[in-house]
């Protein structure tokens, strides 16, 4: 037997502050707006008209409950409140599931602290993806890179430190920055803006330059806000090489 809506009037009416003791749990509260698993006796039935008469907490949720009864009766042709089976329509599953749910916070609060962690951790990944993606990869950036033929020559092993660098120029170019690096990718050097296909390697440059292992440059080439990197080239200069003067 569904709640009348004299009994809600009349509760609404004297609805004024909270009786001392415990409220009804929410599944007692769901079975009385009709969405239990089962009903509710009348002495039962009369304690909670009484106790929702006194506490304006549980007359708004059952108002909610017996709102939501209204929406789904109306979409939905569900049997009676206490015949609740698997193949019912989901819409009434879910409100009593609901009411079970809530009346446990043992379980729901774990539950939704669960729920928040997840999803803020899917938003974490799909942002730091997006992040990512913006970031150039050096593989990408290599696969086109401007291809340069160059004095010294790639790989060429030296007697002394080079005392001029050159490449060939691209026609695009407003001017070019060299770059020398040693084998752990640190910056050697890193020369001014140049508006010639060459550079001279200042005297203090070449003596810091390694001895016997790879020493590697690279030009980049700027036309207004366009940058464009060259191929990676490297020369060793041999360790019999005499100090550079």
């Amino acid at each position: 037997m569904d709640a009348s809506e004299n009994d809600l009037r009349d509760a609404y009416r004297s609805a004024a502050k909270r009786p001392p003791g415990p409220c009804p749990d929410a599944a007692t509260l769901a079975a009385f707006a009709g969405a239990g698993e089962s009903p509710l006796d009348e002495a039962l039935r009369g304690n909670i008209v009484d106790h929702l008469a006194r506490c304006t907490n549980c007359a708004v949720e059952v108002k909610t409950l017996l709102e939501l009864r209204e929406v789904i009766d109306a979409a939905v042709h569900a049997p009676a409140p206490n015949d609740i089976a698997d193949d019912d329509p989901a819409p009434l599953r879910w409100l009593t599931a609901w009411a079970r749910w809530r009346s446990n916070p043992a379980r729901a609060v774990p539950l939704m602290i669960l729920v928040l962690a997840c999803v803020f951790g899917v938003s974490f990944i799909v942002w730091r993806s997006s992040q990512l993606a913006a970031i150039p990869d050096d593989r990408d950036r290599s696969a086109s890179a401007w291809t340069i033929d160059s004095v010294p020559s790639d790989r060429a092993v030296l007697a002394s430190a080079p005392a001029r660098l050159e490449w060939s120029s691209s026609t695009s170019a407003e001017n070019y920055r060299v770059m020398l690096f040693d084998a752990e990718s640190t910056v050697i050097w890193e020369s001014p803006v140049l508006t010639t296909p060459f550079v001279d390697l200042p005297v203090d440059v070449r003596q810091r330059l390694p001895v016997g292992g790879p020493v590697f440059w690279r030009v980049v080439a700027v036309s207004g806000i366009d940058r464009r990197e060259s191929s990676l080239h490297r020369f060793t200069i041999s360790p019999s090489a005499a100090p550079t003067s």
